[in-house]
């Protein structure tokens, strides 16, 4: 049997075109992965201090939210309210410390939060709290968690929580 070099060379060629092509298709998939991050900021005034939760797109494509809802004391919190946010802030907070929800919103079921985009999920102002009392408010906030089930561009599944 004789094998030629064209022959050779081609299929050489052609597994080199095979796996550079795989190689650009890694690529653009881990180019496009969102990545979801919370934060939490305090900011204080003479009047009292804001409490502002915030949900974040650090990654570099688009999350596209699958899914989303709270958990209250480590269950998932069922409500018939397309943001929950206002009862939640009621059972955390109700007959302990007067408070002011200023702003509230949640990611909509099959929206996108595009790269470097955020959503406030929450900004709530206790009036008249003095510097001591923010850690006992703060501890209050720690029996709501977050839970977020997103896609990437490229169909991948992810799963952020703010749970520990």
């Amino acid at each position: 049997m004789n094998i030629s070099v064209e022959l050779v060379i081609s299929v050489v060629a052609l597994g080199c075109s095979i796996y550079a092509v795989l190689l650009t298709r890694t690529h653009n998939r881990i180019s496009l992965v969102p990545h979801l991050e919370w934060h939490t900021d305090r900011s204080r005034t003479n009047e009292g201090i804001t409490f502002t939760f915030t949900l974040k797109n650090t990654g570099v494509g688009p999350a596209n939210i699958q899914d989303r809802g709270f958990l209250l004391d480590g269950k998932r919190h069922e409500t018939k309210l397309a943001d929950p946010v206002p009862e939640l802030a009621e059972l955390c907070l109700s007959g302990k410390t007067p408070f002011l929800l200023k702003r509230h919103g949640s990611p909509g079921i099959g929206s996108n939060l595009p790269a470097g985009q955020s959503i406030c999920i929450a900004e709530l102002f206790i009036p008249g709290l003095k510097p001591g009392q923010e850690d006992a408010i703060a501890q209050l906030f720690r029996r709501v968690d977050f839970a977020v089930r997103y896609r990437s561009l490229h169909g991948e599944s992810f799963l952020f929580t703010t749970a520990d």
